[in-house]
């Protein structure tokens, strides 16, 4: 097993280099002031470019007859290489036998290992779907998971590490249940896991450190619009902190995602089934703060800018991505999804993240199988970067950790390292 993990170390030695090669010097985040409030210039300057293009494509359209006498394959050879600016190449692939045809539903670094990656898989879309699955990836063998946990009563569709207990694997399951894993043990046996959960499939969770008193607390959101907050201090203890209204009242909402602010663990964002988004507290459990109108579908993903505490972004099924100022309630900056001009193929946001180490960088994924990654510093008209996998569902996004790269799951079990630039 080590002479085989040391020829996979060899045989990635250079890629895994280039996976770890990052210049943080590239932009001083320092210098640069609130590019929310600079959007409209950067708006303009994108329009010009906008139009330039059109002008250029207005030329390109007399070569559509060479264009057609490309085969198929050359011309998805080229949709797939091209990118509008820099470049994004596959360093490699995470995947195995076991996670062939499973979909990826989420992804999650160790806090403190960031070499250690959990992924969880199952085929969720489907009613009363029995089987999941969670491999714990390093970065020192792509080609074969360090731990394996196999579920054999749902499939995984929401997970994240603990910060204290970097060893602990907090996993929501679309049949409502919230379990804990340490994978530093062998075997398929949660350490903690408890009846009393959600009545559906747990969307979204996330660990937080709300200090002395209450300590580390795991969050969750589900399909039955309850947000229960658990504690690990006398096994796993779960009290409900909000129940999700339709339009604040009525019947409940489902909630989909939750991020807590990074610079106040007492407040936290949640993005709904009906397309809202609600600024929450924990000390005020009878409504929301606020409420963000803008979306027209399920918001799939909100997240909190981790450099701009003032800025968050979201995605949804209405095609569209969205950026935030907390301070406004209707959206600084819509997106829709599509790749090129020649594409117009929108397409449901099932995923995005912000870059770590740039306020203004973030990606996202879509159903279509194209990951973006923008600069709304360069453009917000036009993303930076982009990719197409022909034939595949992106479900998931990932920046890692120290590295100019992304990583995007997928509906077959595979979750591709893609370096931008």
């Amino acid at each position: 097993m080590h002479a085989e993990r040391s020829v996979v170390q060899n045989i990635y030695k250079g890629k895994q280099e280039d996976f770890k090669r990052f210049d943080k010097t590239s932009k001083n985040n320092d210098d640069e002031e609130d590019f929310i409030e600079e959007e409209n210039e950067t708006m303009k300057n994108s329009k010009k470019e906008g139009d330039e293009e059109e002008e250029r494509e207005g030329e390109e359209n007399t070569n559509e007859d060479e264009e057609e006498a490309e085969s198929p394959t050359e011309r998805q050879a080229s949709s797939e290489s091209e990118s509008s600016s820099g470049t994004m190449s596959t360093l490699w692939e995470f995947q195995c036998s076991q996670s062939d045809g499973q979909n990826v539903n989420c992804m999650a670094w160790n806090r403190e290992n960031k070499d250690i990656l959990a992924v969880g898989y199952g085929n969720i879309d489907f009613v009363g779907a029995k089987q999941g699955l969670i491999l714990c990836w390093t970065l020192k063998n792509p080609t074969a998971p360090e731990r394996s946990i196999k579920i054999d009563h749902a499939g995984v569709s929401s997970l994240d590490y603990s910060e204290q207990n970097p060893s602990l694997l907090a996993v929501g399951f679309n049949d409502g249940a919230v379990k804990i894993f340490d994978v530093r043990q062998v075997g398929n046996v949660p350490v903690l896991e408890t009846n009393k959960s959600h009545t559906g499939m747990v969307w979204d969770l996330q660990w937080v450190d709300q200090g002395k008193d209450l300590g580390e607390r795991l969050h969750s959101v589900g399909v039955d619009g309850r947000i229960n907050s658990w504690s690990i201090k006398k096994g796993l203890e779960c009290h409900e902190i909000m129940r999700l209204k339709r339009g604040g009242r009525g019947a409940d909402s489902g909630g989909m995602c939750i991020d807590f602010d990074p610079s106040n663990s007492d407040k936290y964002l949640v993005g709904t089934e009906d397309g809202l988004i609600c600024k929450c507290s924990c000390s005020y459990t009878e409504n929301s703060q606020e409420t963000y109108i803008g979306h027209t579908g399920p918001v799939y993903r909100v997240r909190w800018n981790p450099i701009d505490p003032n800025v968050f972004i979201s995605c949804s099924a209405d095609w569209t991505v969205r950026v935030w100022n907390q301070e406004k309630f209707s959206p600084t900056l819509t997106i829709e999804s599509f790749a090129t001009k020649k594409q117009m193929r929108s397409s449901s946001v099932t995923d995005v993240a912000w870059s770590r180490h740039d306020m203004s960088v973030f990606a996202s994924v879509s159903v279509t199988g194209t990951v973006e990654v923008w600069d709304l510093s360069y453009s917000s008209l036009k993303a930076r970067h982009f990719k197409t996998k022909a034939g595949r569902k992106l479900s998931t996004v990932l920046f890692a950790e120290d590295s100019p790269a992304v990583l995007v799951g997928d509906d077959k079990g595979s979750v591709e390292v893609i370096k931008c630039g």
